[in-house]
């Protein structure tokens, strides 16, 4: 009788192993193409994102002379950008108590204050970042983002081209731009090298890549940040700055940066 009882207890023991590996085996299975599909649903969600503002963008030109957003520019021949939340409490952002000359948040912000896009949408979800919740006030009061570094997780290409630039024929707007000039992407690091393939990845997507908005109002996702019209780095200027202004008309730099 006891032998028959151990044995019985032995068999139970055998079976609840089996069932426990068969449960880790499945969780083995199913944990990554859970975190697969997560990742394709936040990538899906900031192209959306990503759509929703280029639209915006569009839309803005069509009632702005035909060009995309931008404030205040310097008066300097080379222009360098400004990429704080300078002037947010403004109430105009072309005056002189507005943002700072250059301001690359102040151009995005514009498309909230004129209610073309919600600021949910600079926010990508695969990011810590939070929407701009304006201290309470209409974004019509506002001229730049409360916290850059929270309520921004996006960068646009700099609209403020030094005069070199300009005069070989950079306009920022719908019209003048090759259809693959990368427009906007995820916030790319400040540390991103040139050319090498291994150039770090925008941290929006851990690292894995980037979503790019292109001219012509298409949505991508790139391994490396080597894309638009000459397959060079979207977050350095073709002479590797970063804060810097666009070398030439085909020239991509997005901004902000992730310091």
């Amino acid at each position: 009788m006891r032998t028959s009882r151990s044995h019985r207890r032995a068999t139970v023991f055998v079976e609840l192993l089996v069932i426990i590996a068969i449960i880790g085996m499945l969780i083995a299975i199913l944990i990554p193409m859970f975190l697969s599909a997560r990742q394709r649903s936040t990538r899906f969600k900031c192209q959306n994102n990503l759509r929703e503002i280029g639209s915006a963008m569009f839309s803005y030109a069509n009632s702005n002379h035909g060009r995309f957003p931008s404030t205040r520019p310097s008066v300097d021949p080379i222009r360098k950008p400004d990429l704080s939340n300078s002037g947010y409490a403004a109430t105009q952002p072309f005056a002189a108590d507005g943002p700072g000359p250059n301001n690359i948040p102040a151009a995005m912000f514009l498309l909230i204050r004129s209610e073309e896009v919600p600021s949910f949408r600079f926010v990508c979800p695969a990011s810590l970042g939070q929407p701009d919740q304006f201290a309470g006030k209409s974004p019509a009061e506002r001229s730049n983002f409360s916290d850059v570094k929270l309520n921004l997780t996006y960068g646009m290409h700099n609209p403020y081209a030094s005069d070199s630039t300009l005069k070989a024929g950079f306009a920022w707007g719908p019209q003048w731009l090759k259809p693959n000039f990368p427009l906007l992407a995820d916030m790319g690091p400040a540390q991103a090298a040139k050319f090498s393939l291994q150039s770090p990845n925008s941290s929006n997507h851990d690292g894995e890549g980037q979503n790019v908005l292109y001219a012509d109002g298409s949505v991508e996702f790139k391994l490396t940040p080597l894309a638009g019209v000459d397959q060079d780095n979207i977050y350095r200027t073709r002479n590797n700055g970063i804060l810097d202004s666009p070398q030439d008309p085909s020239d991509s730099i997005l901004l902000p940066v992730q310091q």
